[in-house]
């Protein structure tokens, strides 16, 4: 997808011309390509597929579709906060937000269940 930061090899492999590539400016438009079979293969974060797949429009794309047994990556994400003192308190309560969090059983909850649809 336009302006994505994949791995180093795959980046210096775009840049190089070594793998062709189709900029698109959003994960739906990927997913339907894929499964149109206009083009092989789309790099997502599995997690954002699977949530895609829920919407109504995506879901009859589901059987089409499916995730390379190797994964590229797996990143981190970061929230930044400015450097005074309403920061650091944004960044408290996130922290105390988080911590009351099963991350993996909402992860769960939302991206695996089939009865979870979502307009």
């Amino acid at each position: 997808m336009k302006d994505y930061v994949n791995t180093d090899v795959l980046d210096s492999m775009i840049v190089s011309g070594v793998q062709p590539v189709e900029a698109v400016t959003s994960d739906e438009l990927n997913i339907k390509k894929v499964a149109a079979g206009r083009v092989d293969a789309a790099v997502i974060d599995v997690n954002v597929l699977q949530y895609l797949l829920k919407q109504k429009t995506l879901q009859p794309l589901a059987d089409k579709l499916q995730i390379n047994r190797q994964l590229l990556a797996n990143k981190q994400l970061y929230i930044a906060f400015r450097n005074n003192d309403e920061g650091r308190r944004w960044r408290d309560i996130v922290d105390r937000g988080l911590a009351q969090i099963d991350v993996e059983a909402l992860a769960n909850d939302l991206l695996y269940h089939d009865d979870v649809v979502t307009e």
